[in-house]
């Protein structure tokens, strides 16, 4: 009878109740020769026979070597019977710790991505699986292997649930027949975003005399590259990192702004800061006294009165010929006292006006001084 299937008797109870397993089975078959009547030996199969391997009396770790007991179908006469050969004759075996280690999952993709996307770091449900078995062959074990190949030219996120193989720590597969998991398939997540360079660029507010056509906007750096979902860089075209007033500086300005990114969109480059300068040309300036101090917004209950007689140095910005036409007749400083609700003498922001002419303004900020009182 050839192929007989080797079988340990005691095996369950022997790993349930101390925690033992058989590994490195010699032979998991043996062919047997039996002696007996024609009738019996013709009504039975190598499946009606059992090799057996005690191992109930088992308790402790090393190798082991057995002579194999041949077993017979309980409808047979056990006497009727008798062995003649068997092999091979015994069976050797090791019987080792039964331990349960946790190891991570890992990826590798063996595939290319489209022009104008990245993949990034795998995600998997589970994380990690448990493994039980032998001592000896868990320590083999590093992590858990999963592979996705077979794609090209991916430009989009692929989830889906995969085998896993158990390596080394140098990758190499981790054969075993006797190691079992606390999962058979894991979900695998790998996201594939696109890419995309956008310019940096600054939002101005006309004032002083200045538009943006009279502005020069140098970005260092120029350009950034963000990654997210193809359908959010759609809708960004640039970053904008400051809004400049261009009434308060001239003729240039050098500034450091944080870099914000839009929400769901991360920044490849790594730069948290832009820096900005901003230069004004084309105009002509010159300095101008005002002496119509005005203001307005007074509260109920209080009285004003403007100590300062005149506002000097007052630097006027705008083309050429209008800033040279401006007299003082056409200026005016008003200030703005709608949130006084204290007494006495304070400085108060100023706003200059300059009537007649739509192309010129007052760079910088000024302030006159008024007595407070109630009234």
């Amino acid at each position: 009878y050839y192929g007989v299937d080797v079988t340990f008797y005691g095996e369950d109870a022997l790993r349930e109740s101390r925690g033992y397993i058989i590994t490195d089975v010699s032979s998991t078959s043996v062919n047997v020769t039996l002696r007996g009547s024609r009738s019996v030996l013709a009504s039975l199969g190598a499946d009606d026979l059992q090799a057996v391997i005690d191992v109930s009396t088992v308790n402790r770790v090393g190798s082991a070597e057995k002579q194999v007991t041949i077993n017979y179908p309980s409808n047979v006469d056990q006497s009727s019977l008798s062995v003649v050969s068997r092999t091979p004759n015994t069976i050797s075996y090791y019987v080792d710790r039964e331990v349960s280690k946790t190891v991570m999952i890992e990826g590798v993709f063996d595939g290319t991505i489209a022009e104008g996307y990245i993949r990034e770091d795998f995600i998997f449900d589970p994380e990690s699986i448990v493994i039980t078995g032998p001592a000896a062959e868990l320590e083999l074990v590093d992590h858990a292997l999963v592979t996705v190949g077979d794609r090209t030219d991916l430009d989009r996120t692929i989830s889906y649930d995969s085998t896993f193989t158990l390596v080394d720590a140098d990758g190499n597969p981790v054969e075993s027949n006797t190691i079992e998991y606390d999962v058979e398939m894991v979900n695998v997540t790998m996201p594939v975003m696109a890419t995309k360079q956008v310019p940096i660029t600054v939002d101005l507010i006309a004032g002083g005399g200045a538009t943006e056509r009279n502005a020069t906007i140098t970005c260092d750096p120029e350009t950034i590259t963000i990654v997210g979902d193809a359908a959010t860089l759609e809708g960004i075209n640039s970053i904008s990192v400051a809004t400049v007033d261009l009434s308060t500086f001239n003729p240039v300005i050098t500034r450091t702004y944080p870099l914000i990114i839009p929400n769901d969109v991360e920044n490849m480059t790594g730069i948290t800061e832009v820096e900005v300068t901003v230069e004004i040309s084309g105009l002509s300036t010159k300095q101008a006294t005002i002496s119509n101090l005005n203001y307005i917004g007074l509260p109920e209950g209080f009285t004003a009165d403007i100590i300062s007689r005149s506002l000097s140095g007052v630097v006027l910005r705008g083309p050429a010929d209008s800033v040279a036409a401006v007299a003082s007749n056409n200026l005016r400083a008003v200030a703005d006292l709608s949130e006084v609700t204290t007494t006495g003498t304070i400085a108060v922001p100023v706003e200059i006006y300059v009537d007649g002419f739509t192309d010129v303004g007052a760079v910088g900020e000024y302030s006159i001084y008024i007595d407070i009182q109630r009234g």
